[in-house]
């Protein structure tokens, strides 16, 4: 059921919301490389520029982007990595975009099975917390966005998913280690193949691997070796197949888009987060619950802390300070939703301990939000594609029905203002308090 029902909701909305907000931003492109490799077998998309095979998905004849890799004989490629049409392609020769699109379902509906089965293993004790915690991660936006949409995220979460069961299996030392390492091998693989900046979490899946399984000195020198060695295959492909090392910036702009000040750090990891058009507690506001939760297993320290901790703080380290942190023109949270079931996992023993006043009135005020804005996003799915202008399309929408500025009581990292600190800051604080009121009796543990 954790996989079917899922998969039947991602299905049944996917229709509607298609037709209601057409391919944008980097979908069409990775349709467009999913059409070549459908019936062109290659990534060569000069053709079918010419061809304007775009309008088969598109309402528009698709143009090559100025960021596009060239090659001197005038081919030309995508900046796009191939991994995500590949796995695209099959649907798409069978039935089109249609096809292409029921595949993100399934490959979300996966990512929700497996993110459910990881839970039960590092929360035995607490099935029924996992249970809700699945339906915060699988039943609302952001994931309920990505279900109908093109993004190499959700195949990345199914990878990591993947990757971090292997692990939990070599630390439990279940039958057939070297089938787990196997596995292990071919997820770690494949995540720079869909995107190159996913090899961030490769690295750190590759010392929790080493350091659940037992610190043996030959996993680290040959995951330190298999490393390097991925990292320039990629590099030399990259450069071989679109005379680009990095496929769509050079080093120079890498070097160039990365922060100089501390400031930029905190604020596009707090964007990521409360930002009113890009963040994660402004597309459905139960995320707030990660707020006491966190605290709750890093106080604890309970292994999803840890886990948690070794693979995103690389990870946001580099992606934060991006001026793009917040997934230029895509749904919200995008750079984020990787680490999206981690962070649902996270909430597992705060549930456990929510029958007191405070944490259920958080959680049905948080939820009852959530639920309004998930029936607005799934009515007006392009609602969800927000300019970087510090406000969003809903608080737009109030402020001409109000005549007034309502966008300036709600955070934006992008346009800094007062509500930016102001809120979270109130809110979080708010939050935390709520949860642990009214206090437990002496000698009542958590």
């Amino acid at each position: 059921p954790f996989f079917v029902l899922p998969l039947i909701l991602y299905l049944v909305i996917l229709p509607w919301s298609t037709t209601r907000r057409g391919l944008d931003g980097d979908e069409p492109h990775y349709l467009l490389i999913t059409h070549s490799l459908a019936y062109d077998f290659d990534v060569e998309l000069t053709s079918n520029y010419e061809q304007q095979d775009s309008l088969r998905f598109l309402h528009r004849a698709l143009e090559p982007s100025w960021a596009d890799p060239v090659r001197a004989d005038g081919r030309k490629f995508s900046r796009h990595s191939p991994g995500l049409p590949l796995l695209l392609a099959p649907g798409y020769r069978l039935a089109g975009k249609w096809g292409a699109l029921a595949t993100m379902a399934l490959l979300t509906a996966l990512a929700s099975w497996l993110a459910d089965r990881l839970a039960r293993r590092y929360w035995p004790e607490h099935q029924r917390e996992v249970v809700w915690s699945w339906a915060l991660l699988s039943l609302t936006p952001p994931l309920l966005l990505y279900s109908h949409q093109i993004w190499v995220e959700v195949p990345a979460m199914v990878l990591l998913l993947i990757a971090l069961d292997q692990i939990l299996s070599l630390q439990e030392q279940t039958a057939n280690p070297r089938r787990r390492w196997l596995i292990l091998i071919g997820v770690l693989l494949l995540l720079p193949v869909l995107k190159l900046r996913l090899i961030l979490l490769t690295g750190p899946l590759l010392i929790l691997a080493w350091w659940r399984s037992g610190r043996s000195r030959r996993v680290l020198v040959g995951g330190g070796l298999g490393f390097a060695l991925l990292t320039g295959g990629l590099l030399t492909v990259n450069h071989l197949t679109t005379g680009k090392w990095l496929r769509d910036h050079s080093i120079d702009q890498i070097v160039e888009i990365q922060a100089r000040h501390p400031l930029k750090y905190l604020m596009g990891a707090a964007g990521l987060f409360w930002d009113c058009a890009f963040g994660l507690c402004g597309a459905t506001p139960g995320w707030l619950l990660c707020i006491p939760a966190l605290l709750l297993v890093f106080w604890h320290r309970k292994p999803i802390a840890s886990d948690l901790a070794l693979l995103g703080l690389p990870y946001l380290a580099v992606i934060a300070p991006r001026a793009e942190w917040y997934g230029a023109w895509s749904p919200p949270f995008r750079f984020g939703m990787v680490l999206l079931p981690l962070l649902a996992m996270a909430l597992v023993p705060l549930l456990a301990n929510s029958k007191r006043l405070g944490p259920r009135a958080v959680t049905t005020i948080s939820v009852a939000l959530g639920g309004m804005l998930t029936v607005l996003w799934l009515a007006e799915p392009g609602w969800t594609y927000n300019l970087a202008t510090g406000t969003n399309h809903l608080l737009d929408h109030l402020a001409s029905q109000w005549s007034a500025d309502a966008a300036r009581f709600f955070p934006s990292l992008v346009r800094p203002r007062t509500s930016s600190w102001l809120v979270p800051v109130t809110i979080g604080s708010a939050v935390m308090v709520l949860w642990w009121w009214p206090r437990r009796p002496p000698g009542q543990t958590m």
